[in-house]
């Protein structure tokens, strides 16, 4: 069974989507490809990746890195 259920999956999707700091997003990206190596899609949009795919254990590298993003104060992240 997963820790983190779907509907957490997508708020957490939402916080990393308010981050304006282009390293900050590097960084969960380099986080993120890790697990999943070159398993997203990307255009001029931007990258996309099927968060639900994403192992628990690299939610809670994601979870530690954001805490300490937002603590830090360097980047702006919305919680709501």
């Amino acid at each position: 069974m997963r820790k983190y259920n779907c509907e957490y999956r997508k708020k957490l999707s939402e916080n990393i989507s308010t981050i304006d700091n282009t390293d900050a997003l590097v960084d969960i990206f380099n986080i993120i490809n890790l697990e999943i190596k070159d398993n997203f899609s990307s255009n001029s949009n931007g990258i996309f990746i099927d968060i639900n795919k994403i192992s628990d254990s690299t939610i809670d590298k994601l979870n530690e890195y954001i805490n300490t993003l937002a603590e830090s104060k360097e980047v702006n992240i919305s919680n709501g």
